[in-house]
């Protein structure tokens, strides 16, 4: 594995659609038999997705492939008080109803516009020291979609569940950053149920106590479908 190189656990991913906007998420799960605490401050996540010119990933999305791969370049917005950004190249893997991450640092950049130009992104990508199939895989993508919402993170005490609150969740189409074509906001608010293979048990029965509907929502198929082929604003 690259020094710059880290993947994840397989794990379940559980999304749930919460159907009011400030809905009272830490007084639910005070009420859980399994008590969760607040693990890590809310962050403002964003992301670039990258599809081929066929766009395989959002097929494979709409017609729910058991196998099939996301790309994506992720940063935080809070990290700018350190003066740069720091992004990172992930390669969501979901096999079946398991998923995982490949995930490559990527340089440090200190300007936003660099993480939103398609010459400063593949500049990063080609001095970063991706390995050679990471590189070819991304020689047939291009960066179509961007995505951004707030996030805030809970974890049972035992360590074994996450859960996830994500907010305010916008899209805009890649490039298009000086008209309201192709930009798409007002989405429910989602939390994601997290747990690895090995806590199924514990992860379903906090899966079933939860009074939200259980979704196959996926933020880059409803990214795609608002700013590319329906063009809702």
């Amino acid at each position: 594995m690259n020094q710059n190189q880290s993947s994840t656990a397989y794990r379940y991913e559980r999304k749930f659609i919460i159907p009011t906007k400030n809905y009272p998420l830490p007084l639910l799960l005070k009420t859980l038999k399994v008590p969760f605490r607040e693990a890590y401050p809310e962050r403002v996540i964003n992301n670039v997705y990258f599809d081929t010119a066929d766009y395989r990933s959002f097929s494979e999305n709409v017609h729910g492939k058991a196998d099939r791969v996301k790309v994506r370049m992720r940063w935080y917005d809070e990290l700018v008080q350190h003066k740069a950004y720091h992004p990172k190249l992930e390669f969501k893997i979901k096999r079946a109803l398991l998923g995982t991450k490949k995930v490559y640092d990527l340089r440090a950049v200190s300007q936003r516009d660099a993480l939103l130009s398609k010459t400063e992104i593949y500049r990063n990508l080609d001095s970063a020291g991706l390995p050679a199939d990471v590189l070819a895989d991304l020689k047939i993508r291009q960066p179509v979609l961007i995505n951004r919402y707030r996030r805030r993170y809970f974890e049972s005490f035992n360590g074994h569940v996450r859960i996830t609150l994500d907010t305010d969740i916008a899209f805009r189409r890649f490039g298009c950053f000086n008209t309201k074509a192709g930009f798409s906001y007002g989405m429910p608010d989602v939390l994601e149920l997290k747990y690895d293979a090995a806590h199924e048990a514990h992860g379903q029965q906090i899966g079933s106590i939860l009074p939200f509907r259980l979704t196959k929502f996926s933020k880059y198929q409803l990214g795609m479908e608002r700013t590319f082929f329906h063009h809702a604003h």
